[in-house]
C-alpha cells in the first residue's frame, strides 16, 4: 500500500499559497472588514478550496461573509465578481490567480486580503498581504489551519525512489534548493508565470510525517471547519 509519509522529498517548488481577494469596488477593502461587516464570498462545491477555505476562515478567523458555493470553478467566480454579484473569494490558489486574470493585478482592480501558506509568500509579503495566522489566534484553531494547508505542500513536489542513500537524498535536495534560487530559472518562471515558493525537502517530509500522525479529534475538527 501507497503510504506518502514513507516517500523521500527532495522539496516543493511551489507550496501553494493561497489568497483571499475581493473587488476593488467592495467594501470590504481589508480582511479586518472581512471580520467586520457582511459580504458575499464566491465558492465551488465540495473538495474545493475556494468553499473550504472560506468555511475555514469564517470559523477560525472570524470572517463574516456568506460563502455563496455552487460556482463550477474560477473562472465563473472572476465574472460573478465582474458582475458586482459577490465581493471576493478565498482560497484561490496564487498562481492560478496570476495566470488567469493578470490584469486584475496590473490595472490595480482587486484588493488582496489575506494570504493562505504555511510559510509567507515573498512575493505578496512585498505587495503587504496580511498572513493568515495574524487571525488565527487560537493555539487549538492553530493548529487544526496548520494541518488543512499542510496539504498544499503536494501542490508540486519531488521525490526520489524509497531506500536512496542518505547522502545520496541529501545531495539531491541541496541540488533541488539550490535551482529553487537560481536567477535564471526564477526568470523563466516569472516569464511563464510560474509562482515558484518552495519549501526544502526537510520542511516537506516534517509536514508530511506531521500530517499523517495527526490525532484523530484534530482531524475530526479540521474536517468540520472546512464544511458548513
Amino acid at each position: 500500500m501507497f503510504d506518502p509519509a514513507k516517500v523521500l522529498y527532495l522539496g516543493t517548488a511551489n507550496s501553494g499559497t493561497r489568497i483571499c481577494v475581493s473587488r476593488k469596488d467592495s467594501k470590504i477593502k481589508t480582511f479586518d472588514d472581512a471580520r467586520a461587516q457582511k459580504a458575499a464570498f464566491g465558492g465551488v462545491s465540495s473538495n474545493d478550496s475556494t468553499r473550504e477555505y472560506g468555511y475555514m476562515l469564517k470559523k477560525t478567523a472570524g470572517a463574516q461573509y456568506d460563502v455563496v458555493s455552487g460556482y463550477s470553478g474560477t473562472a465563473e467566480i472572476a465574472l460573478a465578481m465582474e458582475r458586482a454579484e459577490i465581493d471576493g473569494a478565498c482560497g484561490w490558489d496564487w498562481s492560478s490567480f496570476k495566470s488567469q486574470r493578470p490584469d486584475w493585478i496590473r490595472d490595480n482592480k482587486v484588493n488582496l486580503l489575506l494570504q493562505v501558506g504555511l510559510e509567507p509568500n515573498a512575493e505578496l509579503t512585498r505587495m503587504g498581504v496580511p498572513e493568515v495566522f495574524k487571525y488565527v489566534t487560537n493555539e487549538a484553531d492553530r493548529k487544526v489551519v496548520e494541518l488543512v494547508i499542510a496539504q498544499q505542500v503536494f501542490q508540486r513536489s519531488y521525490i526520489a525512489p524509497l531506500g536512496l542513500a542518505a547522502e545520496q537524498l541529501e545531495a539531491l535536495r541541496a541540488a533541488f534548493d539550490a535551482t529553487m534560487r537560481d536567477k535564471d530559472f526564477l526568470t523563466d518562471a516569472e516569464t511563464m508565470r510560474i509562482d515558484i515558493s518552495p519549501l526544502s525537502g526537510a520542511k516537506v517530509q516534517e509536514l508530511v510525517q506531521k500530517l499523517y500522525a495527526a490525532p484523530k479529534d484534530m482531524v475530526a475538527r479540521a474536517r468540520q471547519v472546512i464544511t458548513p
